[in-house]
């Protein structure tokens, strides 16, 4: 019988030895520019809690980006009005991966806003808005009232 004291029966010995390696397996998976801007941290909890403030700092400029394309974005009335949607609901999936989507109708409201400022798409706007039901006022609704009319315009 062995009555010697090991360092796995400490609790505290324990907690540092788990510590540091969880402190050397994050610093293997980061960048070098990162591993500059955390050197000073000594646990594995502070590295990691100043990781998560870093990267929620870059999402919330990536969703400022995000958000000025969204409405930036304006359709020229020739290209293909498909390529533009997909344009709209790729930067509303992004934005929603962060937690931070639009609902269905701020994005109907979008892609209204993003069809051209001819008095043809003004009328257009108007006749969706003031026609469509409230609760009916989705992007897939506009969408589809959109290429109802293109449809319509091309026979």
């Amino acid at each position: 019988m062995c009555y010697c004291n090991t360092f796995s029966e400490n609790p505290e010995i324990t907690w540092i030895l788990k510590d540091e390696k969880a402190y050397g397996i994050i610093q293997d998976h980061i960048s070098n520019a990162l591993l500059m801007r955390t050197g000073d941290l000594i646990s594995s909890k502070k590295l990691f809690d100043k990781l998560v403030s870093l990267h929620q700092t870059s999402n919330i400029a990536l969703a400022f980006d995000l958000f000025q394309q969204l409405t930036k974005l304006s359709w020229d009335g020739t290209s293909a009005i498909k390529d533009h949607i997909v344009k709209i609901r790729t930067i509303d999936s992004h934005l929603s991966r962060m937690k931070l989507g639009a609902d269905t109708k701020f994005m109907a409201f979008a892609l209204l806003q993003s069809l051209p400022c001819t008095p043809e798409w003004q009328i257009f706007q108007s006749s969706v808005i003031n026609t469509i039901e409230e609760d009916k006022l989705t992007f897939h609704a506009v969408e589809i009232w959109i290429t109802e009319k293109l449809h319509n315009s091309q026979e």
